[in-house]
């Protein structure tokens, strides 16, 4: 059974996170933004002997769509950094999008969803 979509302990707590969740989203929205960026990350999956996939984004008043959207981006977690950090354009001296930390919240907020997903 799945909970309402604004039930209020969940948004609360994505709202704390949401720093993070906009790297991720970002980082999506940049892979998706193109053609030539899906066909670069197609082509690195398959030089890495992994499964592509396109990764949808999360909206903001269903927070059972940013459950999906991690859950889906976890397995990928290593291919789909790699291609982000060698491919999103930054400045000099700006931090990376996605870091570890980032990926270690997700994980945690992965399992705090899974909770009122199931």
């Amino acid at each position: 059974m799945c909970l309402p979509y604004n039930y209020p302990i969940v948004k609360s707590g994505l709202k704390r996170i949401s720093a993070y969740l906009e790297s991720f989203r970002a980082s999506i929205s940049f892979l998706n933004s193109s053609n030539h960026h899906i066909a670069a990350y197609k082509s690195y999956c398959i030089v890495v002997n992994e499964r592509p996939r396109k990764f949808a984004l999360d909206m903001d008043v269903r927070w059972n769509s940013t459950y999906l959207m991690l859950k889906h981006l976890m397995p990928h977690k290593q291919s789909f950094s790699v291609f982000i950090q060698t491919h999103y354009p930054r400045a000099s001296g700006e931090p990376m999008l996605l870091t570890e930390t980032h990926w270690y919240i997700a994980e945690h907020i992965l399992t705090f969803l899974e909770l009122f997903y199931d």
